[in-house]
């Protein structure tokens, strides 16, 4: 029995620190840089705030984050947000990301310890971080059709202000383009 908790313990350990850091490869307030103009272009000047999505297994570099996606928030040519989202609701997988803990597993040993009382798979709730200017929030909430919306959000006071101001602007043109 012993030997049965130490390799359960040691897998759940290797599992943790196996993605124990994402590689974002650009931080909150980088202007657009050259590696996502080559691969998605030039951010238009007309859109002041642009969202790129890409497959979070190649910025997390492990098999383990295949069922989520990093999306990334650029507002006036800046970085204001990092998004990891678990995409719950794809194909036949419902749930399976979340199911699995993976998203919550990396939050805890990244950002910090938070309780998820006795049974983690249950924890329908969020919890917010404040660390080097930045906000941290992790929110697992059950939505609708019973599918998990699970995501990990970084962002800052100054980007969140800028994000209402875009979005009070793209409204604004769509009601005169209409």
């Amino acid at each position: 029995m012993k030997k049965i908790l130490i390799i359960i313990f040691v897998s759940n350990l290797i599992t943790i620190t196996s993605f124990a850091q994402c590689n974002f490869g650009v931080n909150l307030g980088d202007k657009y840089p050259k590696a996502f103009e080559k691969k998605y272009g030039k951010i238009s000047l007309l859109e002041s705030m642009v969202v790129y999505r890409e497959k979070a297994n190649t910025i997390c570099g492990s098999k383990i984050f295949e069922d989520f996606q990093v999306e990334y928030t650029f507002v006036s040519g800046e970085l204001g947000s990092i998004k990891i989202v678990a995409l719950n609701d794809l194909n036949d997988k419902k749930n399976v990301p979340s199911d699995k803990l993976i998203l919550m597993n990396y939050v805890k040993s990244t950002y910090g310890d938070f309780d998820t009382g006795t049974n983690p798979k249950g924890y329908n709730n969020y919890n917010i971080w404040k660390k080097n200017n930045s906000v941290i929030l992790y929110k697992r909430l059950l939505g609708a059709r019973n599918i998990w919306e699970e995501s990990l959000y970084i962002s800052n006071k100054k980007y969140r202000k800028l994000f209402i101001g875009a979005r009070a602007f793209k409204e604004n043109m769509n009601s005169i383009v209409k």
